[in-house]
């Protein structure tokens, strides 16, 4: 199956104090080093979907650094971007997730089947549309959605496709860091115990 790889890193990071989220220090490295250490051995190709300076990601290793078409309208312009900038799956994913996991990946992978536009894992939290493998026949209908909307929704978008929902208990894959004191949690738990 062809299938990429590729990093949301389109969020301002607000909640962070304005620090870019893959720049973080997690586990004696950055989130996106981090990142490439895992995706690397699996993907042979692995885009950057951002809008800022490609100059920043220098060093990563990254095969493509991408823009949004739609700028300015969320994660929706960012799986939209890498989509027209692959061919065949992109497994899509943001780049604030500290645990990523690659047994969990290979695992989701195998249960994509032909016809499916797009395979979203779902518990009893929520789905998980930025962990998540998209076709190329989104391309269009997520153009319509950011076309018709200020502020899109993902969710719009998977209503018009052949979406299949992965039911699965929640992990520590989804966990996502979105402020300092995510992060802090984050680090107290890596301590080891006494």
């Amino acid at each position: 199956m062809n299938i990429s790889a590729a990093i949301l890193a389109g969020g301002k990071g607000s909640r962070m104090g304005n620090i870019r989220k893959e720049f973080i220090s997690f586990e004696g490295t950055t989130l996106l080093g981090r990142m490439f250490e895992v995706l690397r051995p699996v993907f042979a190709e692995i885009l950057l979907v951002s809008n800022e300076d490609q100059k920043l990601y220098n060093g990563f290793g990254i095969d493509k650094i991408v823009p949004d078409t739609f700028p300015g309208k969320g994660p929706l312009a960012g799986i939209h971007a890498a989509l027209i900038n692959t061919t065949g799956y992109v497994f899509i994913f943001a780049c604030d997730l500290p645990k990523l996991d690659i047994a969990f990946i290979l695992q989701q992978i195998r249960q994509l089947h032909a016809g499916q536009d797009a395979l979203v894992p779902r518990h009893k939290n929520g789905i998980e549309p930025l962990h998540a493998i998209y076709s190329q026949s989104c391309v269009e209908p997520a153009a319509k959605v950011l076309s018709q909307n200020n502020h899109p929704a993902i969710r719009e978008m998977l209503d018009l496709v052949n979406t299949r929902y992965w039911d699965i208990p929640k992990n520590d894959s989804f966990a996502n860091i979105n402020s300092i004191d995510d992060l802090t949690k984050w680090e107290r738990r890596m301590i080891p115990k006494q």
